[in-house]
This record gives structure tokens, sequence and C-alpha cells, in this order.
């Protein structure tokens, strides 16, 4: 499994920062290798159809905050995860 790539500075690239114009490609990327476990993920708990919804709003949700993503953590899934398992609680309450 590949890597995502972290400039010197050890940020992931997907994650931008100021002056970054290129973060919503990059992003794809994260996109392109964790959507299908997001997705799995939710779908055990709520269906196939609830899924798709969530899934897509997981990334939302990611993406306007991955200026707070612990760039420590080598694999942005457990983070993901996170994010799907609150948005799940609260379409339990809804």
């Amino acid at each position: 499994m590949a890597r995502r790539s972290r400039p010197p500075g050890g940020t992931p690239t997907w994650c931008g920062g100021p002056g970054r114009s290129d973060a919503p490609p990059l992003f794809a990327e994260l996109y392109r290798r964790h959507s299908g476990a997001v997705f799995r993920y939710a779908a055990s708990r709520l269906g196939r159809e609830p899924a798709d919804d969530l899934t897509s709003d997981v990334f939302l949700v990611a993406f306007d905050r991955r200026d707070r993503y612990d760039t420590s953590v080598p694999s942005a899934l457990p983070w993901l995860l996170g994010i799907a398992t609150r948005l799940i609680r609260r379409h339990r309450r809804d």
C-alpha cells in the first residue's frame, strides 16, 4: 500500500494549508484510498442506502476540517472512521 506523501515538515500534502491551492486534487487521493472502507463501515451499521450519503458527508466534513488532522498519525483512516461514527450517531438520533 502506498503511503500518502509528506513534505519535509511532515504535514500530508492533502491537508493543504495557507497558500495551498492544490488541496482539493490531493484530497481526491485520500478519498480514493479510504472511501471504500468508510462505506463498508457505514453500511455495516446503517445499510447500503444511508451509507452512500454518510460516506459523502464524512469526506465533506474531513475536507472542511483537514487543518485539524493530527499529522503524527500515519493513516487518515481512523480519523475518517471517527467522523463516520459521529455522523452515524447523529443519523440514528434523527
